[in-house]
């Protein structure tokens, strides 16, 4: 087995909590969606998986901010970064989607269509490469406005930054027809933005045991918040009324208020992980923490592109399909969720160590 390099163990912590996150809202998607599962054993399961893991888009983009808007490094060197592990992936994935979708689905390739989801940056789950794709590009002006700013600069720009993201996103929602805000790849990272730069303003910050235990409670109460406006608005959804209603849900979108809140009050207590690492690592020495965490964030990224891959051929060859099942809906679940993740697990560490897919993996 190829050895690991030196890793951080919040980062990693953040990155495995992350992608696992990311993976569960997918895979509790089917239950948590639907009205006529409302209010079910199963369905509260699911939807308490969807709202505590609601975090975990914000919290890559966090972490990306804590380890890059610090970074002294030349703008072709940001730029190599953003090219070699992200624009190629882009291209690459949404290349062999398209290709997926003949050969599993049957749906022609429409060259319109690739162009379009390219231009409004990345289709399906590739939308998050086209966030860090613009983040990244700011990269050299955000530096060094972080670099020559004093501290209230940085809050002002953060709190505006935010607060620009969680506006745009609810006029979506309660103003104006969400088609009418469609992002683009030149655009779609801005509202991320305050995620971005909290990420890098906690680089400097060392909260005390007083603030964590209070980002601690936000983040719990954040996540009961998340759970229950949820139902709520399922329960609209079901009677005809839309209000909260959109692609994804208000209050399940990763830039509304309540599931901002849950994000940045995890990222401060999980970030501040990295004081207690030897502790940790020391007592986990061969366990969870010291072995699967790192090998996990390892591959986080083959994890997020390809898992809806490995989710379309296990639900065809195992017949995951909600309506038409002989056993509970709470066998489905966990049954589905364990043979996505270790199929998953298993590709995605294969895939890193081949030459030319790992590059399409931005190794």
């Amino acid at each position: 087995m190829k050895n690991l390099p030196m890793r951080s163990f919040a980062p990693d912590l953040i990155r495995a909590l992350a992608i696992c996150g990311v993976l569960l809202i997918h895979l509790t998607y089917p239950i948590y969606a639907r009205p006529d599962f409302l209010g079910g054993g199963t369905w509260w399961l699911a939807q308490i998986i969807n709202a505590v893991f609601r975090i975990s888009i914000p919290l890559f983009i966090m972490l990306s901010g804590y380890l890059l808007l610090h970074k002294n490094e030349t703008i072709e060197k940001t730029v190599q970064r953003t090219v070699l592990r992200l624009v190629v992936p882009l291209l690459g994935w949404t290349i062999i989607y398209a290709i997926w979708d003949v050969i599993w689905f049957n749906h022609p390739i429409e060259s319109t269509a690739l162009v379009k989801g390219l231009l409004s940056g990345g289709a399906n789950h590739l939308y998050f490469l086209g966030i860090l794709i613009n983040l990244y590009l700011l990269l050299p002006v955000l530096r060094l406005f972080w670099q020559h700013s004093n501290p209230l600069l940085k809050q002002y720009l953060l709190v505006l930054s935010l607060g620009f993201g969680w506006i745009y996103t609810a006029l979506g929602y309660f103003v104006f027809e969400q088609e009418a805000l469609m992002p683009t790849i030149f655009t779609i990272g801005l509202p991320y933005l305050g995620y971005f730069l909290i990420g890098g303003y906690m680089r400097s910050i060392q909260p005390s045991v007083k603030q964590l235990k209070l980002s601690a409670s936000v983040w719990f109460f954040a996540t009961v918040a998340t759970a229950v406006l949820g139902f709520y608005a399922l329960t609209l959804f079901a009677s005809g009324t839309l209000l909260f209603a959109g692609t994804v849900p208000y209050f399940d979108n990763y830039l509304s208020f309540n599931v901002g809140v849950a994000a940045i009050s995890a990222f401060i207590v999980l970030i501040s992980a990295k004081n207690q690492e030897k502790t940790l690592t020391k007592q986990n020495q061969y366990g969870l923490l010291h072995k699967g965490i790192p090998v996990l964030a390892s591959v986080s990224f083959g994890l997020y592109i390809m898992h809806p891959l490995l989710m379309n051929v296990l639900d065809y060859y195992f017949s995951f399909q909600v309506d038409f099942m002989n056993y509970s809906l709470l066998s489905y679940l966990l049954f589905r969720s364990l043979l996505v993740f270790v199929s998953t697990i298993v590709v995605s560490f294969v895939c890193t160590r081949l030459p030319i897919i790992s590059k399409l993996l931005g190794e």
